[in-house]
């Protein structure tokens, strides 16, 4: 359908959380198993079902119903736990994770099951978007999952509804912030706004904006996870001066330091039982077969100052 400029009429946009989690669009969290994100999107809907302050404390969330679609915790046991320890009103969330038909029952498939969507809410929790995927489309596959995503964005816009998709981490390091989402970028890429939970050098937790269509980007906000019970809270610690970017270098800088420390130890070994210096490609043999990768190794060669000579067909490594 094609429309004339003139028709369309403007309209500004509606947030769920200001700045972070907009109405009508698609979100996507990012991050490594363990951080925090199921319970993050707890504390939220939480938040959406009294219309509370958010996470930042400079505004407050929309208020309404929550759907939450979870492939991997049990509701019984874990998520109304988290819910209930958030202080959640659980007349106003619903579940949805399965469609019941003549053959019995399914996981539900999007965007194939979304006319069964009737209800409306103010937040759809999908954790993880790709437990809940077709079959149909590869979820590494930019053109499928774009379109497949295309049908889910029309609903949110149709009901005014924010969809927060959750995804894991891929294996990559050293990239931005928006590539290190699981699946093809084209899932990012549909979403109006990226966020990321990553810890810092110092093993400080936070949630960031990696992408923002909408608005600008605000500061990241610090953040605990506290046990309560059989599950834990979220204590928000306020906002830092950091960019999503900056904390997943410093997240992978912390990461890398240990693995880097043992390299350097067994290559300064190597060296000293060669009387400091060895054939570059020996040297490599051994380290990789200790687990090692190519890069480390590098990254310890510099740590260590050595040099590299030509020596026949091969290089010498020697320490300073």
């Amino acid at each position: 359908m094609i429309e004339l400029a003139t028709k369309i009429k403007q309209k500004k946009i509606s947030w769920l959380w200001p700045g972070w989690i907009p109405r009508g669009k698609l979100t996507v969290l990012d991050g490594d198993p363990g951080m925090g994100k199921s319970t993050i999107t707890a504390d939220i809907a939480a938040r959406v079902t009294h219309g509370a302050g958010s996470p930042c404390g400079t505004c407050r969330v929309s208020k309404g119903r929550v759907l939450i679609s979870s492939a991997e915790d049990d509701p019984g046991d874990t998520t109304i736990p988290r819910l209930i320890a958030a202080t959640a009103d659980l007349e106003k969330i619903d579940f949805w994770s399965e469609i019941i038909d003549k053959a019995g029952s399914r996981p539900i498939e999007l965007p194939t099951d979304l006319p069964f969507l009737t209800s409306r809410y103010a937040l759809w929790i999908i954790d993880p978007i790709v437990a809940f995927l077709s079959g149909r489309i590869d979820a590494c596959r930019d053109q499928e999952i774009r379109r497949g995503l295309h049908q889910l964005a029309g609903i949110a816009a149709e009901k005014g509804m924010a969809v927060l998709m959750v995804r894991h981490l891929n294996k990559s390091s050293g990239t931005k912030a928006i590539y290190r989402g699981g699946g093809s970028i084209g899932i990012v890429g549909a979403a109006r706004s990226g966020l990321i939970v990553t810890s810092d050098s110092e093993n400080r937790r936070h949630l960031a904006v990696a992408k923002s269509n909408l608005a600008a980007i605000p500061m990241a906000l610090r953040y605990r996870l506290v046990p309560e019970g059989d599950v834990c809270t979220v204590a928000w610690e306020g906002p830092v001066d950091l960019k999503a970017d900056d904390l997943l270098a410093a997240d992978v800088e912390r990461r890398a330091a240990p693995v880097r420390a043992a390299c350097v130890d067994d290559l300064r070994s190597l060296l000293a039982e060669h009387n400091g210096s060895i054939r570059a490609e020996d040297a490599s043999i051994v380290l990789t077969t200790n687990g090692h990768s190519h890069a480390t190794i590098q990254r310890a060669r510099q740590e260590l100052g050595i040099c590299s000579r030509k020596n026949g067909d091969g290089w010498i490594w020697t320490i300073n």
